[in-house]
């Protein structure tokens, strides 16, 4: 067991409770994931994930724009992960996560619908 990440909504809508496929991996991946964010100008992934435990709501077009775009550069870059103590298929499946998120993200960036990702 250990730590896992996953997406909250202000709302339920259809696709609201996807499951990642392995939130863990995701964790894994993180720090990685958000040099790559700041390295391409993009608001990090930890930076929609508040961790004062307490709520703070964010625009999912926002989250949407930042999640769509590390997808693209990760299926550019395939050895994004290197270096990290996950393995290929850990990334592979922090991959999956993202592209859960990014569905549900388009979902609700239409409806308005505000987020956060938590850990737990």
């Amino acid at each position: 067991m250990g730590v896992s990440i996953a997406a909250h909504f202000e709302k339920k809508f259809r696709g609201s409770d996807a499951d990642f496929p392995e939130g863990k991996c995701l964790v894994y991946c993180l720090d990685r994931l958000d040099d790559i964010c700041g390295q391409h100008g993009l608001a990090t992934l930890s930076s929609f994930a508040p961790d004062d435990g307490e709520e703070s709501w964010f625009d999912s077009a926002d989250g949407l724009k930042t999640v769509s775009e590390l997808l693209k550069i990760l299926r550019l870059d395939k050895a994004w992960f290197k270096g990290l103590v996950a393995t290929k298929k850990d990334a592979k499946i922090a991959v999956e996560c993202l592209e859960v998120l990014e569905r549900s993200l388009r979902s609700a960036a239409k409806k308005k619908i505000r987020f956060y990702l938590f850990y737990f």
